[in-house]
């Protein structure tokens, strides 16, 4: 048979390489398996190991096979997916494809011969291994009726001696109670029963020896020392005992001074021993010293007691404790004899707002008739009639009549009569009567009487008839009686306007160019000194306003060359065009070194423009 697969010893080198005989296709034939953990475990080339060569394989760093008898596998596996090569109708059939494919089928060929060799010898051998297995089964059986037989003694030595049971194992009487010598002798029954005398006996031993011990600790010849010095310095013998009136800093075993440990000997330390004493001037400690060695400072745990009792220890009727007494804390909103700490305190006060300058979180739903200085973050539904000094965050749906000198976030149902000093960034329902010098970012429904320092940015549906200095950018739907209004900007609607006072209008230089630029958002009136630089391109009208009717008057300083071409129009940066119609059909005419006024007007977003012009003015 042809060779396709060869077992190699591992080395535990990475230098190694490992040949092979057989020929192949494809590198991807070849497989590499190392026996691992009782398994073969097929490795990834490059990932695991290398070709060195076309027919041997090398190990990378990290992967190297342990040192092994034939523990290392490569064989070969020919790819059956698909042929090598693949013949179409018409086409040319050359000698080295034809190869290819009986190479292919030879291959494969060889390795199912060498697998159903494999098989074979693996059924030859299992049924040399079934027969041996009759045989030691035959033999197993004999055995185990031997067996058989001497389990139904056993049996019957285990019901006389040991126990029985009739509902399988649920429950079990003991056997051998020693009743009777010959049906039931000494068994289990007796042994159990022994033992638990001799455990009730032991028990009353180890009382009688604990009292007993007691009893000799307190009348033995203790040698007393003052302190753990003076119990350091000595060089005691095993079980030397001694008592130790200031036992201050008694319980530091991590300073090397002294070794506590149990009567067995094992490492421990007073604090585990005896948790809840502190150790001073005012406790005695009796110790014995454990082991032979004089030096190790090694001492056993006796007993402890209170120099003086009637001072160190409060009596139980009324007790004054004096330094830090401590407790364990109680559960939150415990209601019970129960001492409450100061952690416990602590814990409660959580839920309530301090008297100064309280910070309410949740929902406070009566009146406040006093003044509210604190932070309020919930929902506040009662009215308010003292002054509010701190944030309202929440929603009102009473009346302010106090004044409120932070900010007002949340939304107010009621009415604001009180002055706001914050701003307002919730809406309004009711009135507002009082000034507010913060933003009123909020819509107010109702009202607005007071004067507004700040910027309107919500809606105003009510009647305005304080003043307002800053720049009113929501909709005004009610009227509007101010005398102030220094700044009122990006207004969407105003309704029903009645201005009693001066109305004044801001206007806006343009830069000098050959196309200036009229930018429509800074105002409706505007100045440009063309009496050197002169439009002579043509003009760039820019953020025109959309669905509404925009007109606009350009004051024009001309010079003496000043050349102005008005046939050349972009609006918002689109195509420029003529788009402005004249009034008269004429381009208007203007005298070199006057003042022009034009007008003009849009309806569409300044697709089209009405234009006029105010020319040749003269002092009569």
């Amino acid at each position: 048979m042809a060779t396709t697969e060869h077992l190699k010893n591992g080395t535990g080198s990475q230098a190694t390489t490992f040949s092979f005989t057989f020929p192949y296709i494809k590198q991807a034939d070849i497989i590499v398996q190392v026996y691992e953990s009782s398994a073969w475990v097929t490795k990834d080339v490059t990932t695991h190991y290398t070709f060195p060569t076309a027919t041997s394989v090398q190990f990378v760093t990290g992967e190297v096979p342990d040192s092994g008898t034939n523990n290392i596998k490569i064989y070969r596996n020919t790819d059956t997916a698909g042929l090598a090569a693949t013949f179409y109708p018409g086409s040319a059939i050359r000698s080295s494809d034809l190869n290819d494919n009986f190479t292919q089928n030879l291959y494969v060929t060889q390795e199912a011969e060498n697998d159903a060799a494999t098989a074979i010898t693996d059924s030859t051998t299992a049924i040399t291994t079934a027969d041996a297995a009759v045989v030691t089964a035959d033999a197993a059986d004999a055995t185990a009726d031997t067996a058989k037989d001497s389990a139904d003694v056993a049996q019957r030595a285990t019901d006389r001696l040991v126990a029985t049971t009739a509902d399988d194992g649920s429950t079990w009487t003991l056997t051998g109670n020693n009743t009777n010598a010959s049906t039931d002798p000494k068994g289990v029954g007796y042994a159990v029963t022994q033992a638990e005398a001799a455990v009730t006996t032991a028990n009353t031993a180890s009382t009688t020896a604990t009292s007993a011990e007691a009893a000799v600790s307190s009348v033995l010849p203790f040698t007393i020392v003052a302190n753990k010095a003076a119990l350091i310095a000595l060089t005691p013998d095993e079980d030397d005992i001694f008592e130790v009136t200031d036992t201050t800093d008694m319980d530091t075993s991590t300073d090397g001074t002294i070794s506590w440990v149990t009567s067995g000997g094992v490492a421990t330390d007073l604090a585990t021993l005896k948790p809840d004493v502190t150790w001073d001037s005012g406790i005695t400690l009796k110790a014995k010293k454990y082991g032979t060695t004089t030096s190790d400072e090694k001492f056993v745990f006796q007993s402890y007691f209170a120099n003086d009792p009637e001072t160190k220890y409060a009596p139980t009727a009324s007790p004054t404790f004096t330094g830090t007494p401590i407790s364990t804390t109680a559960a939150a909103d415990t209601n019970t004899t129960q001492i409450a700490t100061t952690a416990y305190v602590q814990t409660e006060l959580g839920d309530y707002a301090p008297l100064a300058s309280p910070t309410f979180t949740g929902t406070v739903t009566g009146d406040v008739t006093g003044d509210l200085t604190g932070d309020v973050t919930g929902d506040l539904t009662g009215d308010v009639t003292g002054d509010v000094t701190g944030d309202l965050t929440g929603d009102v749906t009473g009346d302010l009549t106090g004044d409120v000198t932070g900010d007002l976030t949340g939304n107010v149902t009621g009415n604001v009569t009180g002055n706001v000093t914050g701003n307002v960034t919730g809406d309004v329902t009711g009135d507002v009567t009082g000034d507010v010098t913060g933003d009123v970012t909020g819509d107010v429904t109702g009202d607005l009487t007071g004067d507004v320092t700040g910027d309107v940015t919500g809606d105003l549906t009510g009647d305005v008839t304080g003043d307002v200095t800053g720049d009113v950018t929501g909709d005004v739907t009610g009227s509007v009686l101010t005398e102030a209004q220094t700044n009122i900007t990006s207004v969407g609607t105003l309704i029903a306007i009645s201005i009693n006072g001066q109305y004044k209008q801001a206007f806006d230089n343009i830069t000098p160019a050959t196309t200036p630029v009229v930018d429509c958002s800074l105002g409706n009136y505007f100045t440009l000194d063309a009496s050197s630089t002169y439009p002579s391109v043509g003009w760039s009208f820019a953020n025109v306003p959309a669905s509404v009717v925009y007109s606009f008057i350009i004051k024009v300083t001309t010079g003496g060359s000043t050349t102005i071409n008005w046939n050349n129009v972009s609006v918002n940066a689109a195509t420029p065009g003529n788009l402005i119609r004249w009034n008269g059909g004429a381009v208007p005419a203007f005298t070199a070194g006057e003042p022009l006024y034009i007008i003009l007007t849009t309806d569409d977003t300044g697709a089209t423009w009405q234009g006029t012009s105010l020319i040749d003015f003269t002092v009569v």
